[in-house]
C-alpha cells in the first residue's frame, strides 16, 4: 500500500474536487495532474482508486439498491 504525506493528501483534495463533473464525478485527465502538481502516477492511481471505490460505496449504500455497474 502506498502512503502519502499530508501535503499530497491536501493537494489530492483539492485537484479531486477541480475535477467533478456537475454529478459529482470526478473526472481525471492523470497526465495534467501529474504534470501541474508533481504528485507521482503511482500515489495518484492508487488514490484515484481508492476514491472510485469509497465513492461507488457511499452512492450504492445511498440509494439502497443493487450495487450499478458502470
Amino acid at each position: 500500500m502506498i502512503s502519502i504525506n499530508k501535503t499530497e493528501a491536501k493537494i489530492l483534495h483539492y485537484v479531486l474536487n477541480k475535477f467533478k463533473n456537475n454529478q459529482g464525478v470526478i473526472e481525471i485527465k492523470r497526465k495534467e495532474i501529474v504534470e501541474i502538481y508533481g504528485i507521482s502516477k503511482s500515489v495518484l492511481s492508487c488514490t484515484i482508486n481508492n476514491l472510485y471505490l469509497l465513492e461507488n460505496k457511499i452512492n450504492n449504500s445511498n440509494k439502497g439498491t443493487k450495487n450499478d455497474k458502470k
